[in-house]
């Protein structure tokens, strides 16, 4: 009987954090997907940053999506969500050509910004990058 109840205490010692870690930790986090385009054709690769617009009341942790092929998802496994709200955009655009300093490339335009606001679900959110475009702050 006593080893029986030193067991029982002994799983309940080693179960219960795992348990107790299972759910879900921090505030709910949603995804944003879309297409980032630039002079109408796909970006190659780079990065989406989204960043709480904290002058308009943004909180929260920061999302990131690399861009594949002009398409990102904060879903991705090197991705991160948002809890939505007003966000500046920062995109890093790249021609995916590796070169020595840069495995995905050159940039294709200056780092560009636009300020938007994400809905608190999940979403799709497209860019598009132009030459004559200047970026919304």
């Amino acid at each position: 009987m006593k080893n029986a109840g030193r067991s029982f205490c002994c799983w309940l010692l080693i179960a219960a954090p795992i348990m107790l870690g299972c759910g879900e930790s921090g505030p709910k986090l949603y995804e944003v997907a879309g297409t980032v385009t630039f002079k109408g054709q796909p970006v190659p690769a780079g990065t989406v940053m989204f960043t709480p617009n904290q002058s308009k009341g943004g909180k929260g942790p920061s999302g990131l999506a690399s861009i594949k092929q002009g398409r990102y998802d904060t879903s991705s496994s090197d991705g991160s969500g948002v809890l939505g709200g007003p966000y500046i955009v920062q995109i890093i655009g790249l021609d995916g050509k590796p070169a020595e300093m840069s495995p995905e490339g050159i940039p294709l335009f200056p780092d560009y910004t636009e300020a938007i606001d994400l809905p608190q679900q999940n979403s799709t959110k497209d860019f598009e990058v132009s030459a004559l475009k200047k970026p919304n702050r």
